[in-house]
């Protein structure tokens, strides 16, 4: 499996015939599939992209898209299919998380509009708690004592905050995480990442060693003293996922 590879639940009535659609397309990975709600909201916190039936058996596509959105800190992009489709039901479905809304046909144009459904920044349902994500991001880069004039610190708070609830964006920081802060910040991929250099070489020298060490302990190469680019977002974004799942859990309170 390619290191991007994404990972593709399906909770739909015929999932057989969407994975021969899929066939040898590595940029795919079915990693499980379902016809019962409940099974969808544990196996849909493994996956990148849930591909939903409106109408599968034992599966009421709203409920499941209401659990995945209040208790999931990393939900899935969802692609939603309806055998009936007109304006009314399409806003439904969009202001119930789904990411992209589409018919029962699994063609050759179905793999393109999966892949388009995948390579989304953030999923839809993830949007409501982004005022959460940000606070809880902006304490940790205030833990490590990262200054409030240096300007890798917006962007060290966008890519925790993203990181969050879409994890699939740190598999490649080059071609996946800077573009998405260069598109978030205004500024380029390049000027994105030696800011968060700047400020990570910065908050080691002279910024919280008691929060760093909290944060990070012996997770850092002691050779090297300051961790990577890579290796500090990612850990602020488990951090920042982990304070997520415990407001989720208990019920919108920290």
């Amino acid at each position: 499996m390619k290191r991007d590879t994404a990972l593709i639940f399906l909770a739909v009535t015929e999932p057989l015939k969407i994975e021969k659609t899929l066939g040898s397309d590595d940029r795919f990975a079915v990693v499980g599939s379902c016809a019962r709600g409940d099974r969808a909201l544990r196996e849909a916190s493994k996956c990148d992209c849930a591909v939903l039936d409106m109408h599968a058996p034992g599966v009421d596509a709203f409920a499941v898209l209401d659990a995945w959105r209040r208790e999931l800190a990393a939900p899935p992009r969802v692609l939603l299919r309806c055998p009936y489709q007109d304006a009314a039901w399409e806003r439904r479905a969009f202001q119930a998380g789904a990411d992209r809304v589409t018919g029962m046909e699994t063609d050759a144009a179905f793999p393109e509009l999966l892949w388009e459904t995948v390579r989304l920044p953030l999923p839809a349902l993830s949007a409501p708690y982004a005022p959460i994500r940000r606070r809880i991001a902006e304490g940790l880069i205030d833990r490590l004592g990262v200054s409030p004039d240096m300007k890798g610190r917006e962007y060290m708070i966008q890519a925790a905050a993203a990181l969050c609830c879409a994890p699939q964006l740190g598999r490649s920081m080059g071609g996946r995480l800077y573009p998405y802060l260069a598109k978030t910040c205004g500024t380029t991929p390049g000027a994105a990442e030696r800011a968060i250099r700047t400020a990570i070489e910065s908050a080691w020298l002279t910024g919280n060693l008691e929060g760093i060490g909290a944060l990070f302990g012996f997770s850092v190469d002691a050779d090297k003293g300051k961790p990577t680019n890579a290796e500090c977002l990612l850990m602020l974004g488990e951090h920042a996922r982990r304070e997520m799942n415990r407001y989720l859990l208990n019920g919108g309170e920290k």
